[in-house]
């Protein structure tokens, strides 16, 4: 037995070794194997599969904590709902677990099915009705499940049926868009009185036929070999594994393996295997219990409440420790808020908000932990009850009793409760590690899909209207999330602005733009053209802009209390600004009250301003009438940059950064750099030369005859004590240079 146990810890100690080691090798192995998880995560049927489950969060959550209510293990709580509710209290709380996963394995399939058809309709141009694709799915599953007396098997809708569902969905939605992109197979209505759902309705009749009828095909020929019943025949075979094998070391780590491995997939490992548990381990306890009523040793180590109460710590997967470690190792507040919500129910082993919140099932990066994290605490536990430090199970346990508890009720005593914190803390570390990998691995799919968004915004038509918020897709799913956070951080201090100075040829700092900045609390910066957009697709952008007109006031009130004065202050502002009506308004209220001068302030636009017509351009020349300046932004590249000289009374016009990216390798645009200056100084306009980054830049266009400047040669926007403290730097070495 000794020897055994000296087997067990080496065992334990070459599993964890990888984990405490983070050297070269460990360095690689997680490279490919980030990877491989990468490149399974980011096919087709996964990412729908992993959007099905996302949907069904909400009904898993509301029967978790139906379940949770109903069987918090207090007795005054019990007592105290028995008294102000009566006798079958806990009926509504039934009603809402039936409604919820008693449809578990039916609602995955009809979600996962229609995040299949969109994403197979984006990827291949196929055009059909996702929700017409879910229907025959949806049938497809109930023609190939058992029918009895006349009715479908109720149990194959619930968690039992998820496997098979799951699978059905990943089929029949694939065989419903290849049917239906065979011309021949398609009814076409040209009716003038159909409309276009009734068209794709009529012309998806043949291919739902044909997807249907082959599931009903293999019903029919399961059915004549032998199975009727596709779920009792899986659930038969694999109970048919244990046939034979008596309670021991190796059938526990088999048992407790393939019910992890069930329920990664999709399998409600636990009830598959429960005639297992029945048949070995209901048994060992009461051998045990019937040991200690007589005075004698226990003898059984692996019983029921082996499993329940030291190998699953908050249900299958040992889902407590995942909790603990997500909110240990993760800075993603969305899965933090997973794993809060997952805490009160997991606490009397309510997983299901973990296992399909995360999701757990088919989510590659916690493939590993999940099997293999029971697999070491059944070891450990195996372990210590071997050695005689922790006594054997000689008590059932209620399945929703905590941890701690379960561990004293089983063995009477204190070191059982001792063994579950020990066999926590395990779970902790094994799976830190990858979750940290997961954590990487959705920062990376962030950072793409943020980078998608942003392509987006840049290539948005002039007259976009709700492009990015109306969108079904992942990109149209951040852009609706971006879009309520942005309205929930505006005084959050969580959106602020910085100011890059603007330079003369003499060194001196005459001016800056303000500039916007987000933090966003899980994807940090957000990019600001991804913000306004935003913002311009609703209301929104009138407070944001009213906020930042403010912002940047306020701020140039404090430094012209603290003696920086003679400059001014560039602020853009989004042609969507000018349909508010009480623009003028808020703007002269913002000056009256801030006390900042009309003549330091610059308003700066893009030509898309003036494509609303007269109404805009009218707004422009009220704000020009109130003294402020008008600056024209990215002027030189657009359709009709000169027709706003004669429209509009500019004081500034700021050179299109494409043309001063160019300056030096392009000779055209030296030359359209060089008329645009000379136009500016016959019309007695400024011109600015922005993103300016290396001297030779600056050196051509002050040849070309530019000398203003904006850049990072001369600084990055700078949070406003910075701009404060550059702006004396540069008169300082103004004076030293005049002294010389």
């Amino acid at each position: 037995m000794l020897d055994t146990a000296r087997s067990v810890i080496y065992i334990i100690w070459s599993v964890q070794q990888p984990f405490s080691h983070l050297g070269d090798i460990m360095a690689v192995i997680k490279s490919v194997i980030s990877s491989f998880i990468k490149k399974i995560s980011s096919t087709l049927v996964m990412r729908s599969i992993r959007q099905g489950l996302t949907l069904m969060i909400p009904v898993m959550m509301i029967g978790s904590f139906a379940l949770f209510f109903n069987n918090i293990p207090v007795d005054a709580y019990q007592e105290f709902m028995l008294g102000l509710f009566g006798p079958g209290w806990e009926n509504l709380g039934i009603y809402i677990h039936r409604g919820t996963f008693a449809i578990m394995a039916a609602g995955m399939l009809l979600t996962i099915s229609h995040s299949m058809a969109v994403n197979s309709i984006k990827a291949r141009n196929h055009h059909v009705n996702p929700a017409t694709a879910s229907i025959i799915s949806l049938a497809s599953f109930f023609s190939l499940m058992h029918i009895q007396e006349g009715f479908l098997k109720f149990s194959c809708m619930g968690p039992l049926g998820v496997f098979i569902a799951i699978i059905v969905a990943c089929t029949a939605t694939p065989l419903f868009i290849f049917f239906s992109s065979v011309p021949k197979l398609k009814l076409r209505m040209y009716s003038n009185a159909a409309d276009q759902t009734l068209t794709q309705s009529i012309s998806a009749l043949f291919p739902a036929l044909a997807t249907v009828s082959i599931f009903a095909l293999l019903h029919l020929l399961l059915a004549l070999s032998g199975i009727e019943d596709l779920h009792e025949a899986m659930n038969s075979g694999l109970q048919d594994l244990f046939s034979g094998m008596s309670s021991s070391l190796f059938t526990a780590v088999i048992f407790i393996s393939l019910i992890h491995i069930f329920w990664f997939f999709g399998i409600h490992g636990s009830n598959v295997l429960e005639p297992v548990t029945q048949s070995l381990f209901v048994p060992a306890l009461e051998v045990n219990r019937n040991l200690f009523l007589k005075g004698l040793n226990p003898t059984e180590i692996f019983t029921k409440q082996f499993f329940d109460v030291f190998v699953l710590l908050g249900g299958s997967g040992a889902t407590l420790c995942l909790i603990i470690a997500l909110l240990a190792g993760t800075r993603r507040s969305n899965t933090k808020q997973i794993a809060v919500i997952s805490t009160p129910p997991a606490l009397i082993n309510v997983n299901e908000i973990m296992i399909f919140g995360v999701p757990v099932i088919l989510n590659f990066y916690l493939l590993i932990p999940f099997i293999i994290l029971p697999v070491i605490l059944t070891l450990i536990t195996y372990t210590a009850m071997s050695l005689g430090l922790v006594p054997l199970t000689i008590a059932s346990v209620e399945w929703t009793t905590p941890v701690i508890i379960g561990g004293y009720t089983a063995t009477g005593s204190f070191a059982g409760s001792l063994l579950q914190i020990f066999n926590l803390i395990v779970g902790v570390i094994v799976y830190l590690p990858f979750i940290r990998m997961h954590e990487k691995g959705l920062e990376k799919g962030q950072e793409e899909l943020m980078n998608s968004l942003l392509k987006e915004v840049q290539h948005l038509d002039e007259k976009k209207e709700l492009i990015l918020l109306n969108r079904n897709d992942n990109i149209g799913n951040l852009a609706r999330l971006l879009s309520s956070d942005l309205e929930r951080d505006l005084n959050s201090g969580r959106i602020s602005l910085v100011y890059q100075p603007q330079v003369n040829s003499d060194n001196r700092m005459f001016g800056m733009e303000a500039l916007l900045r987000w933090k966003h609390n899980d994807f940090g910066p957000i990019p600001p053209p991804v913000t306004i957009a935003l913002a311009e697709e609703s209301p929104f952008i009138y407070d944001l802009g009213t906020w930042i007109i403010r912002t940047a006031c306020m701020q140039m009130n404090i430094w012209n209390r603290a003696g920086l004065k003679n400059f001014s202050m560039s602020i853009n502002l989004s042609p969507y600004q000018l349909d508010d009506p009480s623009l003028i308004s808020k703007v002269k209220s913002i000056l009256d009250t801030t006390g900042v001068k009309p003549s330091s302030l610059e308003i700066e636009i893009t030509e898309q301003a003036a494509l609303g017509g007269l109404e805009r351009l009218g707004r422009l020349n009220e704000l020009k009438g109130l003294g402020i300046k008008l600056a024209m932004d990215d002027f030189g590249m657009g359709h009709s940059s000169l027709m706003y000289l004669k429209e509009l009374s500019l004081d500034t016009i700021k050179l299109d950064g494409a043309l001063v990216h160019e300056v030096l390798t392009n000779e055209k645009c030296g030359e359209i750099i060089s008329s645009i200056i000379q136009l500016g100084r016959s019309m007695n306009i400024n011109v600015i030369a922005e993103y300016v980054d290396t001297e030779p830049q600056q050196r051509e266009l002050v040849r070309l005859g530019c000398h203003l400047f904006q850049g990072f040669l001369y600084s990055p926007p700078l949070q406003p004590d910075e701009l404060r403290a550059y702006y004396h730097s540069l008169e300082e070495a103004a004076e030293s240079m005049s002294a010389l």
